[in-house]
């Protein structure tokens, strides 16, 4: 079906109180950027005239349009104007110029949930102890407060499709809001065929096998956070996409053991989630056949949990609120889109496989749907390129018998600056890049068993390491050739 290219007018949104002015960018100063989505980045900015500060999110039309994402942008407005609720991202108001939209939303100054994952297996990994992270206490209350949200969502027919720690924000008070739902579900609409939605680690059975997607889908996903937060990684990882999706398919494999030490009462509630049939999950069904989220909340790891006042309780975690640079691009001029804020936006699904989406010859006639396990058993089946010491000019930047298993040219982002480099992942293993104009190492990634990949779009990944996240943007070879080349050692060592 031809996907219409239709974009959001630049009428104001849900929450917005202009006085009937439509705002613009020239109604803005722009700071540093925030974070990249799947298509869009989203940039630190303050109105002038209030003082006020957003979190502006920034879509190209032109990348929007040329790669089919306009109804990813429609939903994420459509839900954003149809739920309103503490656990939530708040949009104050859209708009347009000729090249980009605008989604003007609430700032949430603690970063991701990854990032509070990421410190705390940090934390841990320098006391000398293995696969721990967050504290029960701490998982505990942001699980429930997802929960929470969660509830609130399904009872408004709405399925998030894409839950996982980058897409759970934290406001500087330490409470969780759930952002980005351009891939999600809104139940209340006719839909003729399922997309594949969800990043390959967090996805459930049901929708790889092209099932409908239901509430099960993010009970699913909320099951392998409790995991991760709890151990630091994933919990469904694999030498590549297609060994992921088997691991999914094939769980609870016998072969499977939660880490030594893990809270037995968090294992009995992930075990009750991660069921193959969606319909038998804790807190998928009904409250009068007694398996709904009333169910699901009262499971012995909520004990202690006041469902009633959690949102005005203080969190176990507060974030450190670091002060973000000045906004000091001004929005009224070209400035601001050359300094690294808006430029390159690379767009895509945000998931790790293509959409099974309908798609028309020039005939008119319908091509079959995209098979995303036999996709990712095919790319698993290709036999890998032979690691052999060829002549290259990296070679100069090799140690004795070491050889190059993969390299590229990488977008290399360090707040708000994006610098090209030379990675290149060795057979020792390192993880070097080097300055391609000078032809100088500038740094290596230090390689340890810690070390995990994270895939934020289909160009784009973190190499999250325990002292630092590398953010990096692959627009030749994608994000998964590199998580799939990284992961394929790390699973190797082990």
């Amino acid at each position: 079906m031809q996907e219409s290219s239709s974009l959001p007018s630049s009428s104001s949104g849900p929450s917005s109180n202009r006085g009937g002015k439509k705002p613009s960018s020239a109604d803005f100063m722009f700071g540093t950027t925030l974070g990249e989505g799947a298509y869009a980045r989203v940039v630190h900015a303050r109105m002038k005239d209030t003082g006020m500060e957003y979190a502006v999110k920034i879509m190209e039309k032109r990348f929007i349009k040329k790669e089919k994402k306009v109804k990813f942008v429609m939903m994420e407005r459509k839900v954003f104007s149809k739920v309103s609720h503490d656990r939530i991202v708040k949009l104050f108001f859209t708009f347009q110029d000729e090249n980009y939209l605008y989604m003007v939303m609430e700032l949430c100054r603690g970063g991701e949930l990854l990032d509070v994952i990421t410190k705390k297996h940090q934390e841990q990994v320098a006391l000398g102890l293995k696969d721990r992270a967050c504290s029960l206490d701490i998982v505990r209350f942001f699980i429930a407060e997802i929960v929470v949200a969660l509830q609130y969502l399904h009872s408004s027919g709405v399925i998030h499709r894409d839950l996982k720690p980058e897409n759970i924000l934290l406001c500087e008070s330490g409470h969780i809001k759930i952002t980005d739902f351009g891939t999600a579900k809104d139940e209340t609409e006719e839909h003729k065929h399922n997309t594949f939605c969800g990043t390959a680690e967090f996805v459930s059975p049901e929708v790889l096998r092209d099932h409908e997607a239901s509430r099960g889908c993010d009970l699913w996903a909320l099951a392998c956070m409790i995991f991760q937060m709890l151990v630091g990684r994933p919990m469904f990882r694999a030498e590549n996409e297609y060994l992921t999706f088997q691991q999914i398919l094939n769980h609870p494999a016998e072969e499977f053991r939660y880490p030594e030490g893990f809270p037995e009462v968090a294992s009995d509630l992930i075990d009750k989630i991660l069921i193959q049939d969606p319909k038998d999950r804790l807190g998928t069904g009904l409250e009068e056949d007694g398996n709904g989220y009333e169910a699901l909340k009262s499971h012995s790891f909520f004990e202690g949990i006041n469902w009633d006042t959690i949102g005005s309780e203080v969190s176990p975690y507060i974030p450190h609120v670091a002060k973000l640079p000045p906004t000091d691009n001004d929005g009224a001029t070209e400035d601001w889109l050359f300094a690294g804020v808006a430029t390159e936006l690379q767009v895509s699904s945000g998931l790790v496989a293509e959409p099974l989406i309908e798609c028309r010859t020039s005939g008119d006639s319908v091509c079959a749907p995209v098979d995303v396990l036999e996709v990712a058993r095919q790319k698993a089946a290709a036999p890998p390129p032979p690691v052999v010491r060829t002549s290259s000019l990296w070679n100069r930047f090799l140690l004795d018998d070491e050889l190059i298993k993969m390299c590229g040219l990488i977008s290399k982002r360090k707040g708000l600056f994006s610098k090209k480099r030379q990675l290149i992942l060795t057979s020792m293993p390192r993880l070097i890049y080097i300055d391609p104009t000078r032809m100088k190492q500038k740094g290596e990634i230090p390689w340890s068993k810690n070390l995990y990949v994270q895939s934020k779009s289909t160009t784009a990944f973190d190499v999250v390491t325990p002292n630092r996240v590398y953010h990096l943007n692959d627009l030749v070879n994608g994000s998964r050739k590199w998580i799939d080349a990284i992961n394929s050692v790390l699973v190797r060592a082990i």
